[in-house]
């Protein structure tokens, strides 16, 4: 995730970064094989592979990984060759594309808010509002109010707060994937560990929990590089009343000057 920039931010010269992307290339090139075929064995990958391989041998699929993005591929690749493309949605994704960019709105945001589910796209657009957050926040500190064009010290302030979000999610993601593989290794050799500590699954209360204590150490982790000085609570209560300000703003009739 975005190698290169993380590697600036902490200090790595062009030199070292390209030893690195050598190492990844050739280390990624010996282990995605069997890592794949170890998430595919637990879980299944994508919920179409693992129906076809149900309909030969039964196997559980209601916890298959999902792959959108291979999916989505694999539909369009399939639909070239075999002549069963889905003319209808695809001429709607055009008509909706044209639409986004006569209204100048990022198309590629959309486009993965509608093929990713729901479990995927939340979080995203969560990490958006907290960033939005997070931004405004330095740019309060700076100018001492919400501007709609920030400083240039405001928006280094906004930067700083950014990349410190990048390092942190960056380093939430590659532990998850980890995990990710760490709990295929105990499906696949059968190691249950709650019958080893007598535990049970999370139900959805304490797994909500869970997930709110970790986006309370991102959102305080990554705040940690805002500009001395301010008061977060009063800073995210300034911008919810602007954000309310301008959501009514644009149903109010423009005067005619």
């Amino acid at each position: 995730m975005q190698d290169l920039k993380t590697g600036h931010m902490v200090g790595a010269t062009p030199r070292v970064q390209q030893i690195a992307e050598i190492v990844g290339v050739i280390t990624g090139a010996l282990v995605i094989g069997p890592t794949l075929k170890l998430l595919h064995n637990a879980f299944g990958i994508t919920q179409t592979a693992c129906l076809r391989e149900a309909e030969i041998a039964y196997r559980d699929c209601d916890k298959a990984l999902l792959a959108p993005q291979a999916e989505l591929i694999g539909d369009i690749v399939r639909g070239a060759f075999v002549g069963d493309v889905n003319l209808q949605m695809i001429l709607l994704g055009v008509g909706i594309a044209i639409v986004l960019i006569r209204l100048k709105m990022p198309v590629m945001s959309v486009a993965i808010g509608i093929y990713l589910p729901l479990g995927l796209s939340v979080p995203i657009m969560l990490g958006g509002v907290i960033s939005y957050f997070a931004f405004r926040s330095a740019h309060i500190r700076i100018d001492g109010k919400i501007l709609d064009t920030p400083s240039k010290k405001a928006v280094k302030a906004a930067k700083d707060v950014e990349n410190r979000g990048v390092l942190i999610g960056a380093g939430f993601i590659a532990g998850e994937s980890i995990l990710g593989v760490l709990v295929a290794v105990l499906i696949v050799s059968d190691f249950h560990l709650y019958e080893l500590f007598g535990t049970g699954t999370l139900n959805n209360l304490f797994s909500l929990a869970f997930f709110g204590w970790f986006v309370f150490v991102f959102i305080w982790l990554a705040t940690r590089a805002l500009p001395s000085g301010g008061n977060l609570l009063k800073e995210s209560l300034m911008i919810i009343d602007d954000i309310f300000t301008k959501f009514i703003g644009i149903f109010k009739p423009k005067s005619k000057t």
